[in-house]
C-alpha cells in the first residue's frame, strides 16, 4: 500500500529579538552561528547607541555579528537626538535605558516613541515623540532642579515640622518646527546655533528665534518666528532659496 504523504505549508511571522535576548545568548556557551542566524532570521528591536554596541563587544559579539546588527539598524535609519541641560541625564526610551546625555540613538522605526530623561537633584521629563519616514528629529530638554526641604525664607525647616506647600511649576514643553528647503541641503541656523540640514524637525523651547537658512551659490534667508507658552507645533516653513547671481 502506497504511503500518503501530506504536506502544508505555513507562514511563521518573525519576531524581532531584544537586545537583552541577544546578550543571555553571548553569555551563554551557544556559537557565534547561532547568535549570527538568530539574527538574520528574526531581527533586532533594539536601537543603536554607542552604550549598546559597546555593551555588545563586552558581552563577546565578534566583527560578524556586529556587522549582521548593523544590517539590521540600516533598515530602519531614522536617528533620534537627545540633548539636556544640564549633560549627563538617563535616558530610557519606551521604557528600556538607552545611555545618558547628550546621546544619538540610530536604526529607529518611524512611529512613535516614548522618551524619559531623569537626572539626580532634578524632575524627570516625560515626552513623547514622533519620527516621520525617512526624517530624523533632535530633542533639547532643559530640566528642573527638584525642591528641597527649606522654608520660604531659605532657612532649614525645624525637626518634625512639615514644609509649607510649594507652587509646582510644570516643565517647559518643547515646540516642534519643521523646516524644508528648495532645494534641499540647506544649513540651518538657530539663533546661530547649527541644527543640521533640511529637511529637518527641530525642537525649541519657548521664545524668540532667528532662523538663518544657508545653501552654497543660493542667498542666505532669515526668517523669525516666535515660540509662545504651551505651543507643541508650528506652522512649518517652507523656503524657496533665492540662487546667487553669476557674474
Amino acid at each position: 500500500m502506497p504511503v500518503c504523504i501530506l504536506v502544508t505549508s505555513f507562514s511563521e511571522e518573525k519576531k524581532p529579538v531584544s537586545l537583552e535576548y541577544v546578550v543571555n545568548l553571548l553569555k551563554s556557551n551557544v556559537s557565534k552561528k547561532r547568535v549570527l542566524m538568530t539574527v538574520e532570521e528574526n531581527g533586532i528591536k533594539f536601537p543603536k547607541t554607542k552604550n549598546i554596541i559597546e555593551n555588545l563587544k563586552t558581552m563577546g559579539a565578534d566583527e560578524i555579528v556586529l556587522a549582521a546588527i548593523e544590517k539590521e539598524w540600516q533598515k530602519d535609519d531614522r536617528i533620534l537626538i537627545i540633548e539636556t541641560v544640564p549633560i549627563g541625564a538617563t535616558i530610557y526610551l519606551d521604557g528600556e535605558k538607552v545611555g545618558e546625555a547628550p546621546l544619538e540613538i540610530g536604526g529607529l522605526k518611524p512611529r512613535k516613541y516614548s522618551a524619559r530623561v531623569e537626572k539626580e537633584g532634578y524632575k524627570p521629563v516625560d515626552h513623547e515623540i514622533s519620527l516621520a519616514e525617512g526624517m530624523g528629529r533632535k530633542l533639547k530638554i532643559s530640566l528642573l532642579e527638584s525642591n528641597g526641604e527649606t522654608s520660604s525664607s531659605g532657612l532649614p525647616i525645624p525637626p518634625g515640622a512639615s514644609p509649607p506647600p510649594t507652587p509646582m511649576k510644570a516643565p517647559l514643553k518643547m515646540c516642534s518646527l519643521f523646516v524644508n528647503t528648495h532645494p534641499v541641503g540647506a544649513k540651518i541656523y538657530v539663533n546661530g546655533k547649527h541644527y543640521g540640514t533640511s529637511p529637518k524637525y527641530i525642537e525649541l523651547l519657548p521664545g524668540e528665534y532667528s532662523i538663518v537658512l544657508v545653501k552654497e551659490y543660493y542667498n542666505p534667508t532669515e526668517r523669525r518666528i516666535v515660540i509662545r507658552e504651551g505651543e507643541t507645533v508650528l506652522l512649518p516653513i517652507d523656503q524657496t532659496l533665492v540662487p546667487m547671481r553669476q557674474k
